[in-house]
């Protein structure tokens, strides 16, 4: 977990990759993708989660975005595609679920299931 101003230096080292950043493969995520990201992430974040502290940010292999929250007992990451479709996944290994997913596009204001799940794993109310 990180600080915002944390995040915003991992933001700002992601922005900086190239192509190839991964042992000269790995596509970097874009210029468009990465403005879209920063213009919604913080507001979004600081609206649904006040307090909380911040997800660590990783580059996804194929030019996506990886949010990744290390919790006691919880691991939810956010995946974010190119084409702004996410995926939130957690392993949950004390729950009968064991592994939760859901997959939405960020393009479609009411598809907004995938939020309340996070706010219930950031809650660790499962």
């Amino acid at each position: 977990m990180q600080t915002e101003s944390e995040f915003k230096a991992n933001l700002l080292r992601v922005r900086s990759l190239q192509d190839g950043w991964l042992d000269g493969e790995g596509k970097a995520p874009s210029k468009e993708l990465l403005d879209w990201f920063e213009g919604w992430f913080f507001d979004f974040y600081k609206e649904n989660f006040p307090g909380q502290d911040y997800p660590t940010l990783f580059p996804e292999f194929e030019g996506g975005l990886v949010l990744e929250w290390f919790l006691p007992g919880l691991q939810p990451s956010l995946d974010i595609s190119p084409e702004k479709t996410g995926w939130l996944h957690a392993i949950v290994p004390s729950s009968k679920l064991g592994y939760v997913e859901i997959v939405f596009d960020f393009n479609d204001p009411n598809d907004n299931l995938w939020v309340n799940l996070l706010r219930i794993f950031l809650n660790r109310s499962l």
